[in-house]
C-alpha cells in the first residue's frame, strides 16, 4: 500500500491519481504499472506484453482486445425518413386541349377554400414582391415564406384527360399523399389527395 503525500489517503501500490484530493502520485510508484483506457468513467486496465512484435502489440494494444472507444457502442441519431418518389405519368398520355371540364378546388387546413377556374394551368406558391408577380393560389398570407414554400412551387395541370400536380424545382419539394415528386413531371390527382408544400398541407377537391 501507498499513501498520499497530501492528504495521507491510504492507496494500492500503482495509483496515479489520489481517490480523495486528486493530487498526482510520483512518477516512481506508476513506473511499472500499465496505463489504462479511460472511457467516460470506467476504466480498462490494459495487460502488458513482454515481447510486442505485432502491430497491435507495439501500440499497446493486445489482440483480440478493445479499445477504449469501442467499449460503450454508439447511439444513432433519430432521422426523418424521406417520403418515396411518386410514378409520373407519361407525357403522351396527357392531352393538350385547353377545354376545361373538373372543378377543383384547394382547401387549407384552416378551411380556407381557393377555387381553381377558367384555366388549364395553376400556379401555387407566394407573392414576390420584387417581380410583382402573384401566383393563383397565394400562400404568403398564411406563413408560406415560415412554412418553406417557394415563389413558385408547383403546377396543377386541368384538362380533359385529368388534374395533374406538377413540381417547379422547389427548394422544399412537393410531397403527394406521402409520395416526394420528381420535378417537372406530372402527376395524376385524384379528389381526396392531399399535398404538403413545406410545411403547409393542402386538401385537394375535384368535382
Amino acid at each position: 500500500m501507498m499513501h498520499c503525500h497530501k492528504c495521507r489517503q491510504e492507496l494500492p501500490d500503482g495509483t496515479v491519481y489520489c481517490d480523495r484530493c486528486g493530487t498526482r502520485m510520483p512518477r516512481e510508484n506508476a513506473a511499472n504499472t500499465p496505463m489504462p483506457v479511460r472511457r467516460g468513467a470506467a476504466t480498462y486496465p490494459v495487460a502488458p506484453v513482454a515481447n510486442p512484435s505485432t502491430p497491435e502489440q507495439l501500440r499497446g494494444r493486445v489482440p483480440g482486445q478493445l479499445r477504449g472507444a469501442e467499449l460503450t457502442p454508439a447511439t444513432s441519431l433519430p432521422t426523418q425518413p424521406r417520403a418515396r418518389v411518386a410514378v409520373a405519368v407519361p407525357s403522351e398520355q396527357i392531352t393538350g386541349d385547353s377545354s376545361v371540364w373538373r372543378h377543383v378546388h384547394i382547401q387549407l387546413t384552416n378551411g380556407k377554400i381557393f377555387e381553381l377556374k377558367g384555366k388549364t394551368s395553376y400556379v401555387i406558391g407566394r407573392t414576390d414582391p420584387q417581380k410583382n408577380e402573384t401566383p393563383d393560389v397565394d400562400l404568403a398570407d398564411w406563413n408560406g415564406a415560415a412554412s418553406g414554400v417557394s415563389r413558385k412551387h408547383a403546377i396543377i395541370h386541368v384538362g380533359p384527360s385529368g388534374v395533374f400536380i406538377e413540381d417547379t424545382k422547389s427548394l422544399n419539394e412537393t410531397i403527394h399523399n406521402e409520395f416526394r415528386l420528381l420535378p417537372g413531371q406530372r402527376y395524376p390527382l385524384a379528389n381526396g389527395d392531399n399535398l404538403r408544400l413545406g410545411a403547409i398541407t393542402l386538401l385537394i377537391v375535384i368535382y
